[in-house]
Order: C-alpha cells, then sequence, then structure tokens
C-alpha cells in the first residue's frame, strides 16, 4: 500500500503535546505515535520552554482547563507568532476566560472536547498547512 501525501507529512512532523493529566498524555501520545506523528510531551508550559529550544517543533497541542490558563495563556501568547496551535477546550462554553483572546488568532486552531482521532488529525492537517499572506 503506498502512503498518501498527507501520511508523509505526518511522517515528517513533530508534535509537542502539552497536557498536564498523565493518562490522558500517554494515550494521545500512543494515538499520534500509531498515526505517524512524532510526539514530544509535556506536563507543564514551564518545561516546554527547553523542549522547543533543543527540537524542531511544527506544532503544539494544549489541553488547557480553566484553572490552568494564568499558568499557560502567557507562555502561549510569546510562542504564537512562531508555531501553530491547537487548543483543546475543556470547557462547554469556548470564550469563557483568557482562552478568548487566543482564539483571534490566526495560528490557534481550537478542538472541543469530545473529539475523535479523525477530528484531531483533520485540526493538526489544517494547522500544518502554511497561511496565505
Amino acid at each position: 500500500m503506498t502512503p498518501t501525501t498527507q501520511e508523509y507529512r505526518r511522517n515528517d512532523m513533530t508534535l509537542l503535546l502539552l497536557e498536564k493529566h498523565e493518562r490522558t498524555m500517554q494515550t494521545l501520545e500512543a494515538c499520534l505515535e500509531r498515526m505517524g506523528y512524532r510526539v514530544l510531551t509535556s506536563a507543564s508550559a514551564g518545561s516546554i520552554q527547553e523542549t522547543l529550544e533543543n527540537d524542531d517543533i511544527d506544532l503544539l497541542i494544549a489541553s488547557i482547563s480553566e484553572d490552568e490558563e494564568g499558568e499557560h495563556l502567557e507562555f502561549l501568547e510569546t510562542i504564537l507568532g512562531n508555531l501553530p496551535l491547537i487548543l483543546i477546550q475543556t470547557e462547554d462554553d469556548p470564550a469563557k476566560g483568557d482562552t478568548q483572546a487566543l482564539q483571534g488568532c490566526s495560528s490557534v486552531h481550537l478542538l472541543k472536547r469530545p473529539f475523535t482521532l479523525d477530528q484531531l488529525d483533520q485540526r493538526i492537517h489544517e494547522a500544518s498547512r502554511p497561511r496565505a499572506l
């Protein structure tokens, strides 16, 4: 079976996953790796900086709950110009809290829970496309 163009692209992509819940992080990491992505993980925004400096990251996937917004929002705003972000919404109201400021950025792609792996893969594909000038 010949891999599609998207499958080739997957094999070239390195994703950084920010998720504080260990079991969720392990599950997403295993699924994304099975889909062909290289996945690095972090449980906190503070530990991401070293990974960003030492690895060539194509996309950040961050799951941020309302109680974590203050901790992560400032950090996420500093990297938005350089790195596409998939922001996994954990609240019913995506406009709730400080993450509303991130939603207007062209490099931010929202994904609401619950989601399927196909939906996540599609969002990764959308986020990794070059932006039109």
